[in-house]
C-alpha cells in the first residue's frame, strides 16, 4: 500500500528534495508502507490508474513505472493519504466550497453550454474546479471519507438517546421532570400525550438536557414504558 502526504512548502521555495527526487507544490510524496520505499506522485491518472513515481533501492534512479488503481482486485486500499494529511485537506476542500460556484453557473462561465461537449469530460472538469485542482484519486479519497463521516454522523444520531424533560413553573421557581427515550416513536408518543396538570414538555439531547436541568436530573431520568 502506498500511504501518501500532500507537499507543503515553506513560502518562497520551488521545490524540495525528496531522497533525490525533485518534489514540486502540487505532488504527493510518501512510502510504500510494505517495504519503506519512497514513493511520488503528480496525480496523473489514465484509465483510472495513478501513475507513481518509485525508488526501487536506496540513492538509486527513480522509475515511473508504476500505474496503480485505488483498490486491488480484493477491495485492498492501494493508495491512501495519511489520515492527519486527509482531514486537512478536507477541512480546505470544505472551506472552499462554501462559496464555490454550482455546476450550472460554473459551466456557463466557462463555455460548457454548448451541446457538443462530452458530458463525463464536463463533470469531470468541474470536479477538478470543485476540488480546488486536486487529482482524482484525492477527489476519490475524499468523497469516501466524507461518505464514512455521514455515515458515522447517522450511527451517531441513532445511538444517541432521546431526552425529554417535563416542566411547569410553580410557587416562583420551574419543577423538571427528565425522561429518556430509546427511539424516536416513544419520544414522540410521549411528546404528544396531555399530561394532568398542563405541563410543558420538549425533547432535546443529552446535552441539552444537562444544560437545562442539571447532570444529577440527567443521569436520574426516568425511562419511559409505554
Amino acid at each position: 500500500m502506498y500511504e501518501f502526504k500532500e507537499l507543503i512548502l515553506p513560502e518562497h521555495f520551488r521545490h524540495a528534495s525528496y531522497g533525490g527526487f525533485c518534489v514540486k507544490p502540487g505532488m504527493f510524496y510518501g512510502v510504500e508502507k510494505e517495504t519503506g520505499k519512497l514513493v511520488a506522485t503528480t496525480g496523473w491518472n489514465v484509465n483510472g490508474l495513478t501513475n507513481i513515481y518509485i525508488q526501487h533501492e536506496p540513492k538509486i534512479q527513480w522509475n515511473n513505472d508504476l500505474w496503480e488503481d485505488l483498490y486491488d482486485d480484493y477491495g485492498k486500499p492501494l493508495i491512501t493519504i495519511e489520515e492527519n494529511d486527509l482531514q486537512r485537506i478536507s477541512d480546505k476542500v470544505k472551506d472552499f466550497q462554501k462559496t464555490a460556484m454550482d455546476f450550472e453557473t460554473w459551466a456557463d462561465e466557462n463555455g460548457y453550454d454548448d451541446e457538443s461537449w462530452d458530458e463525463d469530460q464536463i463533470e469531470s472538469a468541474y470536479d477538478s474546479y470543485y476540488f480546488m485542482g486536486y487529482p482524482e484519486f484525492v477527489i476519490q479519497l475524499l468523497k469516501e471519507h466524507w461518505d464514512l463521516e455521514n455515515m458515522n454522523m447517522e450511527e451517531s444520531k441513532v445511538m444517541e438517546k432521546i431526552y425529554g424533560v417535563s416542566s411547569k413553573f410553580d410557587f416562583g421557581r420551574w419543577d423538571h421532570i427528565v425522561y429518556v427515550f430509546e427511539n424516536q416513536e416513544d419520544a414522540d408518543r410521549w411528546l404528544e400525550t396531555e399530561e394532568f396538570d398542563f405541563r410543558e414538555r420538549e425533547l432535546m439531547t443529552k446535552k441539552e438536557a444537562i444544560e437545562l436541568v442539571g447532570k444529577e436530573d440527567v443521569d436520574n431520568a426516568i425511562t419511559y414504558e409505554r
